[in-house]
């Protein structure tokens, strides 16, 4: 009998006594499976290296033919998607939420007047995650300032 992973097929044993790792090294004569593009000594195929190089290359080339104003939005909004998660957890974190937002104010004063059209919207964005924050501290400050509810029974 088989069962289908993300993985691949793996047979399961029929005897409760064998392991896994023993159907998978029954599969293979012995011996565990390599990893894809590897020979049996562990160094990666020469053709699979190559592989990884161009892929690599390719990365790199895109990367460096993508405006720097264009990734440095992404990863401010990347940061603003952290903060919100603090902030909207059930028990905020308002220390890392602070932490974010104040590197979030640092990545703008540092780029100011450089981010061409994405300014405005990183500016915006900032705006928008300090008003979250404030109106968080005060949610949380007025359930910690609330008196413990009273006992009716005595």
């Amino acid at each position: 009998m088989t069962i289908w992973t993300p993985s691949g097929e793996h047979e399961i044993p029929r005897n409760s006594s064998d392991s896994p790792d023993q159907s998978k090294q029954a599969k293979s004569g012995g011996q565990a499976a390599e990893p894809v593009g590897s020979g049996p000594d562990g160094e990666i195929d020469p053709e699979v290296q190559q592989q990884y190089e161009e892929q690599l290359a390719e990365i790199s080339q895109r990367i460096l033919e993508t405006p720097i104003e264009t990734m440095l939005a992404q990863h401010f909004v990347g940061l603003f998607e952290i903060a919100a998660i603090h902030l909207s957890a059930d028990s905020p974190n308002l220390h890392n939420a602070r932490l974010i937002i104040n590197a979030m104010d640092g990545m703008m004063s540092a780029t100011e007047g450089e981010l061409g059209n994405a300014e405005e919207p990183m500016q915006s964005m900032l705006h928008q995650i300090r008003m979250a924050f404030v109106s968080v501290s005060k949610g949380s400050q007025a359930v910690k300032d609330d008196p413990p509810p009273q006992d009716s029974t005595g």
